[in-house]
């Protein structure tokens, strides 16, 4: 054969190779910079994504299972409770290796039962500045007296947990301080990944770009604010793809690939797309392989059944309605002088805001009404519950009379901070405006990007914002630890809400077992956040994505982080 046929021939091979390889690739977006990838630090939404495709935990929701059901996932099996649900004796699976990105180790390292005790401190230590430190305060026995006496590296692996008991090479025993039966869920989130103790020396404790986690994908490049680029960890072994699933899993036929070995894809790239327009038409150019549908593009998208249009099926793509755990609501700083201290302006304000309005403009089909601080799906949510601050300017008018505020007179101008800097974010801010000014109060908007919101948020430097919570497992608990007052100053109670009767109430309550007990104790709890207002609820979230049709196994879900392991091409 002559060289140019060669030449041909070998052009063939190399496109056919590139295309093979393109085709195990999974391309996604995210919406903002990523903040971090340190498991004991993340907690955005955005961070969470790559941070669970690195990182595992004892237990995981199963993919394919509604209502959600947790599983082993680093651990062989659920874990044996004491009969007073006191004592956790969790036993861990074998040869679970981990990544070796930074030649962190010089021969193969397997996850012990001593790593699960260092994620812990971990979340302890003041200098990792965990954000799940709220999850773990006065729970383990021992943990608050380590987080006083434990202030270097040296300290962290010297000073022990009480309550923290390893027997053997494969057991690790928690002690809680009290009843808690959610502590299983937190065993699920990734402030629980184990770490080695060669990762905390070698890095000084600093993990904010490192990859020492035993998940499907490893790290292969990491741009925060552009692109992050993984690719499939051949020895992982600590799960395979599910062998059941509930009805909808069956009717769409998602359980062709039983026990496949994970994960499925060999590549994850995702791209920093702030812009929900620019996400689309991404999309629509094959260079990502599903999307969520921009709310504002819904009608042009979907016909008359709410099915995707024939041209964009024809196109290859295929449509995906998800529900969603994620609540929207408007925040009021509770220590703030003005509206903190002022529950009728804080009523007032309340039936000043047309919400119908305000969804239809900014989330379309994609929100629902809220009218519960429990969302669907949550225990404790009652469809028929009626919110009480409806849309009523002359009632809003009244309170800002009582409140002392007559038309606005002699009420300072408030301040309303934007969640992200991007143009929908800054058009919700100025309705929020507009609406206000109906009643004589004055708004000036300040812009922050999403890194700066986070900041503010933690410090309570707001005094008004759009708040938001993706619930991080489905119990009421999760929802009404952000009211709680112990978790102020720093913690998920970004509004200082602080109310003796609620506190009694939650801490009873999340110790409690007795169903009737808890649901009189969730109606009480809302009853007293409704009356007080820190919160305005605003809207549920609805999920509408488009994914490519070559894509298999896609079934979203905002609990379940880790499902890239499951997707292929």
């Amino acid at each position: 054969m002559n060289i140019p046929h060669l030449c041909l021939l070998f052009s063939l091979i190399v496109q056919l190779s590139c295309q093979q390889k393109s085709d195990k690739i999974i391309r996604a977006s995210i919406k903002s910079e990523v903040t971090t990838i340190d498991p004991h630090r993340s907690y955005d939404l955005v961070s969470n994504i790559i941070v669970y495709q690195m990182y595992e935990t004892l237990y995981q929701l199963h993919y394919l299972k509604r209502p959600y059901t947790l599983e082993p996932l680093l651990a062989k099996e659920m874990p044996s409770i004491s009969s007073d649900g006191m004592v956790y004796t969790i036993k861990i699976k074998n040869n679970i290796l981990y990544h070796n990105k930074d030649n962190l180790f010089t021969e193969k390292t397997y996850v012990k039962p001593q790593d699960f005790l260092n994620s812990i401190k971990r979340i302890a230590f003041k200098k990792t500045d965990s954000k799940g430190w709220w999850l773990f305060k006065d729970k383990i026995v021992g943990l608050d007296k380590f987080r006083q006496n434990a202030n270097t590296i040296e300290d962290f692996f010297k000073t022990p947990v009480s309550g923290i008991i390893i027997p053997d090479d494969e057991t690790i025993i928690i002690k809680l301080t009290k009843r808690y039966p959610q502590f299983i869920h937190n065993l699920s989130m990734a402030f629980t990944a184990p770490i080695p103790n060669e990762a905390i020396r070698k890095f000084s404790n600093n993990l904010e770009n490192k990859d020492v986690g035993t998940g499907p994908f490893e790290l292969v490049s990491i741009d925060k604010a552009k692109e992050i680029k993984l690719k499939k960890f051949n020895p992982y072994n600590s799960s395979v793809y599910p062998s059941t699933g509930d009805r909808e899993a069956n009717e769409r036929k998602l359980l062709k690939r039983i026990n496949a070995k994970l994960p499925l894809a060999n590549e994850l790239h995702f791209r920093v797309i702030g812009d929900d327009n620019l996400r689309w038409t991404e999309f629509q150019d094959n260079k990502l392989d599903f999307v969520d549908i921009p709310a504002k593009e819904l009608d042009k998208i979907l016909d008359s059944t709410g099915d995707l249009k024939q041209k964009f099926k024809k196109e290859g793509a295929r449509l995906d309605i998800n529900s969603s755990l994620i609540f929207w609501w408007l925040a009021f700083n509770m220590k703030d002088p003005i509206v903190g201290k002022n529950k009728l302006l804080r009523k007032a304000i309340s039936h000043a805001f047309n919400m119908n309005k305000y969804i239809e403009n900014f989330y379309f089909h994609t929100g629902r009404i809220a009218n519960s601080l429990y969302p669907p799906g949550v225990p404790g949510f009652t469809p028929t519950h009626k919110y009480p601050f409806e849309y009523d300017l002359k009632k809003s008018r009244q309170l800002m009379e009582q409140a002392g505020y007559p038309d606005g007179k002699g009420l300072p101008v408030l301040e309303f901070n934007t969640r992200r800097d991007s143009e929908r974010h800054i058009i919700m801010a100025q309705y929020v405006k507009r609406e206000l000014n109906k009643i004589g109060i004055s708004i000036r908007i300040v812009v922050n990007s999403f890194k700066e919101f986070l900041a503010k948020a933690k410090t309570g430097k707001m005094q008004l914002w759009q708040g938001g919570w993706l619930m991080d497992y489905p119990e009421p608990e999760n929802i009404l630890q952000l009211l709680y007052s112990k978790n102020a100053n720093g913690g998920p109670n970004k509004t200082s809400f602080n109310n003796k009767k609620f506190d009694e109430l939650f801490e009873s309550y999340s110790v409690s077992n007795d169903e009737f007990k808890n649901q009189v104790s969730l109606k009480e709890m809302q009853k007293i956040v409704i009356e007080e207002v820190p919160w305005i609820f605003s809207n549920y979230t609805i999920h509408y994505h488009a994914r490519n049709q070559k894509l298999k196994n896609f079934r979203f879900s905002d609990l379940i982080f880790n499902f890239y392991k499951y997707l292929e091409k």
